[in-house]
Order: C-alpha cells, then sequence, then structure tokens
C-alpha cells in the first residue's frame, strides 16, 4: 500500500490500514445479513401470495406478451408491435399491403377488438383472411379484394375509432366493417376505472415482459422467472397504475364534445343498455358487463360511434357495423336483449347493421373458443363469420360489381 494511500486513510477514517479493513469486512458482513434476511422476507411474502391470494392471469395462446407496446397516439394508449410474430411492418395482424390502393381494387378494412384481432386463432383462420379469400375466389370482371384487419385486443369503441383515423384512414377503404363485441362500450380509455391496457397485471406483465426483453440483459429463465412472480407481478401493476392515471389526466377529454342532435336522449339509451345488461348478467356471472360509473364515458362510446359513421359517410365510405353473439346456449339464448339494445343504438345513430346471430342458430358445430369464453369464436366460427359476411356484401350490392 502506497505511502499517500495510508496517509489518507489515517486521515479520514482515524484508523490503520489494518482497522479499515477489519471495519470493511464488518460493514460487508451486516450488509449480506440484511440481504439475507430481505431476500427471506421476499420469499416469505412470494409463498404466501402464491397460496393465499394468486393472480389469476388469462392469456390467449396465440397472444403473446411482445405483440404490444405503448402508442405515441395518446387517444389510443397503446397499439400492435410492427414486425412481431404474425405482425406486419405497420403493426396490424395481417400481410403486408401497399398504402396506395390500385385500380380495380376494392378494399375492405375490419376494425374491432379480440374477436376482430383473432384472439386464439391462426392468422390465416381470422374472418378478415377467410373474408378476403371467399371475395377473390368468386370475384367478377378482373376485380380484386383486399381486407385488412384493424383489430386490437382491449380495445373499446372510443379507441377503435381513434385507432381507425390513426392507422385505417390512409389505405383508402371502401367499406369498414366494426366487429361489435357487447363490452366495447364497458373499454374507455378515458374512465376513470378502466384502462385497458394497464388495467389488470397481466397487461402490464405484457409490457414489463417486453421491456425485460428488449433492454435487460438477462436470460430467458431469469425473465420467466421474474414474470411468474406474484410479487413482481404486483410491483409492476402498481408501477403502471401510477402511470396509467399520469397519462390519463393528460389526456385531451374533450375529444367527443359535440352533442348528437335529432336522436334519442343518450340518458335514455344508457337505461336501455342498463336493462340489457341486468337481464343478461346472470349467466355471464358479472364478468362480461358492467356500466361505466360515469355517463360522461357512456356519452363518448355513442360519439365515438356517431363521429365513426358520420366520418364514413362524407367520405363516401360504406360502414357496417357487424354484431357477433355471445356463445352461450343458442336454444335458450339469454342475450337478446343486449342484440336489442345495439339495434336501438344503431337505429338511433343511423348506422348499417348486420347481425349474426341467425347465423350462429343454425350452425351445428360448436363455435366457442374455449368452454368458459362467452366472446371469441374458434376457427369455425370465424369461417362462418367470413361467409355471412360475404352472402350480406353480395346481397347489398357491394361486390362483384364495376364500382371503384
Amino acid at each position: 500500500m502506497s505511502f499517500k494511500i495510508k496517509y489518507y486513510i489515517r486521515k479520514y477514517t482515524k484508523k490503520s490500514p489494518a482497522g479499515v479493513l477489519k471495519w470493511l469486512s464488518k460493514k460487508i458482513a451486516l450488509l449480506t445479513l440484511f440481504f439475507a434476511y430481505l431476500l427471506c422476507l421476499l420469499l416469505i411474502g412470494e409463498l404466501v401470495l402464491r397460496k393465499f391470494f394468486p393472480t389469476n392471469d388469462i392469456v390467449f395462446s396465440r397472444t403473446p406478451p411482445l405483440s404490444f407496446k405503448l402508442s405515441d397516439n395518446k387517444n389510443i394508449g397503446y397499439e400492435l408491435r410492427p414486425n412481431i410474430m404474425d405482425n406486419n411492418s405497420d403493426g396490424l395482424r395481417d400481410r403486408e399491403y401497399e398504402i396506395t390502393k390500385k385500380p380495380n381494387v376494392t378494399r375492405i378494412i375490419i376494425i374491432g377488438d379480440s374477436i376482430a384481432y383473432g384472439a386464439g386463432v391462426l392468422r390465416e383462420e381470422t374472418y378478415s383472411t377467410e373474408l378476403e379469400q371467399i371475395l377473390n375466389k368468386e370475384s367478377k370482371n378482373n376485380k380484386t379484394y383486399e381486407v385488412l384487419n384493424l383489430g386490437v385486443p382491449g380495445y373499446g369503441t372510443v379507441q377503435i375509432y381513434n385507432h381507425f383515423m390513426y392507422k385505417g384512414l390512409k389505405y383508402d377503404p371502401d367499406i369498414v366493417i366494426y366487429g361489435y363485441c357487447f363490452n366495447d362500450y364497458n373499454k374507455l380509455y378515458c374512465s376513470d376505472t378502466l384502462y385497458p391496457f394497464f388495467a389488470d397485471t397481466r397487461a402490464a406483465l405484457w409490457e414489463a415482459y417486453a421491456r425485460l426483453s428488449a433492454r435487460m440483459p438477462i436470460t430467458d429463465k431469469s425473465r420467466e422467472l421474474l414474470l411468474h412472480s406474484e410479487t413482481f407481478k404486483r410491483i409492476v401493476y402498481c408501477y403502471f397504475s401510477l402511470k396509467r392515471d399520469k397519462i390519463r389526466q393528460e389526456m385531451n377529454h374533450n375529444t367527443f364534445s359535440k352533442n348528437i342532435s335529432g336522436t334519442r336522449n343518450i340518458s335514455s339509451l344508457y337505461h336501455d343498455l342498463g336493462q340489457a345488461v341486468d337481464k343478461g348478467i346472470t349467466e355471464s356471472k358479472g364478468f362480461l358487463f358492467g356500466l361505466p360509473l360515469k355517463h360522461k364515458d357512456f356519452h363518448d362510446y355513442i360519439n365515438a360511434l356517431d363521429n365513426l359513421n358520420s366520418f364514413c359517410r362524407k367520405k363516401s365510405i360504406r360502414f357496417v357495423l357487424l354484431v357477433t353473439p355471445i356463445f352461450s346456449d343458442f336454444k335458450d339464448y339469454k342475450y337478446i336483449s343486449l342484440h336489442n339494445y345495439i339495434r336501438n343504438v344503431t337505429e338511433t345513430l343511423h348506422i348499417e347493421t348486420f347481425d349474426t346471430l341467425e347465423n350462429f342458430s343454425e350452425q351445428d358445430k360448436s363455435c366457442k373458443l374455449k368452454p368458459n369464453d362467452l366472446l371469441h369464436p374458434n376457427p369455425t366460427g370465424h369461417k362462418l363469420i367470413a361467409n355471412s359476411l360475404a352472402d350480406y356484401l353480395q346481397e347489398i350490392g357491394e361486390l362483384y360489381t364495376n364500382k371503384k
């Protein structure tokens, strides 16, 4: 040890070099004991959480964590991550499409949530892909049909409208089909109580997984260990809950300030929804439905539908709201009130609607993705939707013609 080092040790510690080493050894021992104690507490806490307070994370096997990212557009919050799994370079779960539409091409855009996205089925099994194949197979006059899938899991009506304006409009669609889910009204990004991407532990973990994979030089086993930790899940959830509140406060709540003129009172529609949900809530055990706590949230939902329909009319885009049923017993179907409700809304807003309940009621095979899943169709269900849509579009005169 050099003379200068010995000098400064004596000056600032009043100890000899041997005394300093002894002092450091004690501090290191204390720190080691502290971290060992902390690790024991964490392990005990982890065991208690796993045993008595486990989180219930339901993840579709074909909806991987890396599929999502935070969006620069605060009105949608999150979006599909480009060039991951079967997402294309524009962040759509679809093949690549040129932005500029070619002559003699009819372009259809499917918007919606996880049903339109095709949660739980392969990309080639989604009804958007199936529809494109059917239309081109039956095409005449050398007409080509392109059907783009803009579905994103977890989106509500407000996000779906904003996502279409953000990503879909540039593709110059001739037809827009909104794959409506009966709980879309209750997934409002600007709600005080709901924030679809970070509303639960599962969603927060998806983003955490993406961040860990992209930025932390740790092994796959370490990542899996963290993501299966009940303690880590709660830390991530708390962090994103704080972030959620901050982003929500920064959002522009005046996006849908326009009143709907010449229609039924919004409060009346809100009351209709309450009755419809009450009639069907027993079978779903309250999991699928629940009224937004704020009347303003419902107002935003209605305005989003109205704005989407009005915009498409101004641009001469045919807008169709596609209704898929709740996948329960069709012989004793308990959700007719929900179908009646959305029909009242679309009639009020003058929105063209195609309800597939009758098509599914005539289907012998099961179209349910999973036994306990009342919302998502399996590949058979997606094929039925595609065939029903093709028949409907032909019936209303949108297919196999010389239109633009």
